[in-house]
């Protein structure tokens, strides 16, 4: 457990000495004190820095988190030769990456916003939105990067999967609602929701604007379906998925990686 923390504290440092991650923050902390000084209405803001959470964030962690990897791969590999396990080595490795950026968006976010305002639901569920959508998309890029030794590669598939999740997912929905009009296939779209953490973080940021617009057709149908607490269980439970299943794969890839 202390190899862990050492290596987790060590990553950490190394992610933070980069300075990218103080001037992220730095940049939504302005961006969204910025928005709310001229706006005056939390909610409107919220609205602003919507699209902004579930396009951006998601990219700069695969990028970021993608890149960082490789360009740390020779420290990875000399903590292989230590009498450390594979598996503390990449959670360590996935931690120290994940979680200085993470709570550098979820604080420039949040700070901001309860301090002109926002109700602490409004600022849990956007710091929490942002805070998972980080660490979902590092993890995804750290499985691709331990995948492929060719940088360009394990990037291209890590930017596959951002653009299905936030460009193509939405066209496709849009099409299977309007090709099967007639039939019900609530159910379906509800399942390809629950297959999107773009959607979901987007879903779970509306739920508490009702702003019924803003939900779309995925989040319209899932709030048709499910009560609001049963909502945020579903949607924290699946996110919290999210996470598990890509850093379990990674660490089953690299467990097995001839470095």
């Amino acid at each position: 457990m202390k190899r862990a923390f050492k290596i987790f504290k060590y990553e950490a440092y190394n992610t933070l000495r980069s300075r990218f991650v103080v001037g992220y923050g730095l940049f939504f902390l302005i961006l969204t004190s910025a928005l709310s000084y001229f706006s005056g209405d939390v909610s409107k803001v919220i609205v602003s820095l919507l699209n902004i959470v579930i396009l951006f964030v998601p990219l700069v962690a695969l990028v970021f988190s993608s890149l960082f990897f490789y360009a740390t791969r020779e420290f990875t590999e000399l903590m292989l030769v230590q009498p450390v396990g594979r598996k503390t080595v990449y959670l360590s490795k996935v931690a120290g990456i994940s979680l200085p950026l993470a709570l550098s968006v979820a604080l420039g976010i949040g700070i901001p916003l309860y301090v002109f305002g926002a109700t602490p639901v409004q600022v849990a569920l956007m710091a929490t939105s942002s805070f998972y959508l980080t660490v979902i998309f590092s993890a995804i890029a750290l499985l691709f990067s331990v995948a492929y030794d060719d940088r360009v590669r394990g990037l291209a598939f890590g930017l596959a999967v951002w653009i299905y999740a936030s460009v193509i997912y939405d066209a496709f929905i849009l099409f299977l609602g309007m090709a099967f009009y007639d039939y019900p296939i609530e159910n379906l779209i509800i399942l390809l929701s629950v297959l999107n953490p773009v959607d979901l973080a987007r879903i779970l940021i509306v739920m508490n604007l009702d702003i019924a617009a803003l939900l779309g057709y995925t989040g319209a149908l899932f709030t048709k379906f499910v009560s609001s607490t049963v909502g945020y269980l579903i949607i924290f439970a699946t996110l919290t998925l999210w996470v598990v299943v890509p850093v379990l794969l990674g660490t089953f890839i690299f467990n097995r990686r001839d470095f």
